[in-house]
């Protein structure tokens, strides 16, 4: 499974293992300097750019005050060197650098680089960000803000050292305010990957992603807390037994579907089926029995108010509630019948709306036996927490960690850069794309979930860490397939039930 893992780190994880890195062998550290590794990270820097735009006769640099602006300076001594034409812009007074920022700007100067006046025109169709790096916590001085509308304002590509100027290591991109942060083109990070350039606005931001650990060891990063960067595997997927029987891969019950909303629960259930609940059973209006009965045949149907939906319901191993359920009386009264319920339930869509605003659901859910499972996008987690979205997005990891304790469950935050918890850790997802954002996808996702953890909880005493794997499970598998659909179909044309039907493919292969 290692090889399906990358840890990301923030800011002062980040900071510490530099240190590490620089600090005596005698310490465990490499023994060299700090210069010598900004002149690693800057021939990095170089090599890239040089390998994205080889046609380009030179770059112009913006420099700030941290060792990001040592890393642009040495990178500049060094294209000098190889023919190419550096015109570089200072946002903050060169007077102020310290150590081996400052090392690196006099030797600009003495190798016969100039600083040009920042209202000078920008020469090149390039721009190198040097600006800010992982030191930056926001807001952005105003110094550097000018710096960044100009950035931003090119019409050229713009390659960001360590990180996207504007940008946190931490958090990514602060309140989703696109107009404090560098858009690069491409990103070139050092030593760690970040946490910020991999969940929210921070992907939006950092347009393509070089890293480099610059021959650090991996025995240095071991020695600081990371998150996880989950990819997916087809190892994740239990293998069935010979003997195995559709009691043996578990019950799934699907609850919504209010009128005009029967769709919801289709897909949820033909997900469920698809990714090897062995019986799925929808509870839905009546109105739409015939319909789904014929678009799915294997799925079984029971009327949510009748007296026999409790006798089914205690058969089933997991219940997805949520789908299509409405924000009516009728939802209301379904989902408070259906959290008396004893086995594991995914909370989705409207139920998370329930749950969020109305005082009995949440005593009922906080009383309901059984795994709680949610899966909110943004502004469903800003309700849950009573918070705007731009809170939830401007750290999308501590909001998920929010919710952890506040529900007691295991979930995802949906959106790029999906954040994965439970009570004991967070991860990221490190798949899916835009087409994903169109009606049904969270349905599907429910229905995928639903399966695998049904199949964990058909178990005497399901491990309450088996189910949390299986829910991540869902999530990767869910973004592989979405991944492979948009691969085949385009993005533009992505469709919930593509990424059913690409549930298959996604199974069976690991390289996308």
């Amino acid at each position: 499974m290692a090889k399906n893992r990358i840890h990301l780190y923030n800011a002062a994880s980040s900071r510490a293992i530099d240190n590490d890195a620089t600090a005596p062998i005698a310490q465990g550290g490499l023994g060299i300097t700090g210069y010598d590794l900004m002149t690693r990270a800057a021939a990095y820097a170089l090599a890239s750019f040089c390998e994205r735009w080889p046609d380009a006769p030179g770059f112009s640099l913006f420099c700030g005050k941290g060792n990001n602006a040592g890393d642009g300076y040495v990178m500049a001594q060094m294209a000098k060197q190889l023919g190419l034409d550096v015109q570089i812009f200072a946002a903050v007074d060169p007077s102020l650098l310290t150590g081996d920022a400052h090392r690196a700007y006099h030797e600009c100067l003495a190798n016969g680089l100039l600083i040009e006046d920042l209202g000078a025109p920008i020469r090149h169709l390039i721009i190198v960000d040097a600006l800010l790096g992982t030191g930056f916590y926001p807001p952005v001085r105003e110094d550097i803000a000018s710096a960044i509308s100009r950035i931003n304002a090119h019409t050229g590509d713009i390659l960001s050292l360590d990180l996207p100027s504007g940008v946190s290591a931490d958090r990514g991109v602060w309140g989703g305010r696109s107009d404090e942060h560098v858009r690069a083109s491409l990103t070139v990070s050092f030593i760690t990957r970040k946490v910020g350039l991999h969940t929210g606005a921070g992907i939006a931001a950092r347009g393509a992603l070089l890293v480099a650990d610059l021959g650090v060891p991996a025995a240095i990063f071991a020695r600081y807390p990371s998150i996880s960067l989950l990819n997916w595997s087809s190892s994740r997927l239990p293998s069935a037994e010979v003997n195995t029987h559709k009691s043996h891969q578990g019950h799934v019950l699907v609850v919504g579907g209010d009128i005009g909303m029967g769709g919801a629960v289709l897909m949820a259930a033909q997900a469920a089926l698809r990714a090897g609940a062995g019986l799925v059973t929808i509870a839905t209006r009546a109105e739409h029995r015939s319909g789904i009965l014929a678009r799915l045949p294997e799925a079984m149907w029971v009327d949510p108010e009748s007296l026999k939906f409790d006798d089914v319901a205690q058969q089933c191993d997991c219940v997805v509630i949520g789908p299509g359920l409405g924000r009516e009386q009728w939802g209301l009264a379904i989902l408070k019948r259906t959290l008396a319920l004893t086995c594991a339930k995914v909370l989705d869509a409207d139920a998370l709306y329930w749950l969020a605003g109305e005082q009995e659901v949440k005593d009922l859910y906080a009383a309901s036996v059984g795994a709680h499972f949610i899966t909110p996008h943004s502004a469903e987690a800003a309700r849950l927490l009573a918070r705007s979205v731009a809170e939830v997005e401007t750290d999308r990891v501590e909001a998920a960690c929010a919710l952890a304790v506040a529900y007691k469950c295991v979930g995802v935050l949906k959106g790029p850069g999906s954040v994965l918890f439970d009570k004991h850790s967070t991860a990221i997802c490190a798949r899916g794309n835009p087409g994903m954002a169109t009606a049904g996808m969270g349905d599907v996702l429910s229905g995928i979930a639903g399966a695998l953890i049904a199949e964990v909880a058909v178990e005497v005493a399901p491990d309450a860490d088996a189910l949390s794997y299986a829910f991540q499970s869902a999530v990767l598998w869910h973004s592989a397939a979405a991944d492979l659909a948009a691969l085949s179909l385009g993005q533009r044309s992505l469709m919930a039930t593509d990424v059913i039907s690409f549930l298959p493919k996604a199974a069976m292969n690991d390289s996308l």
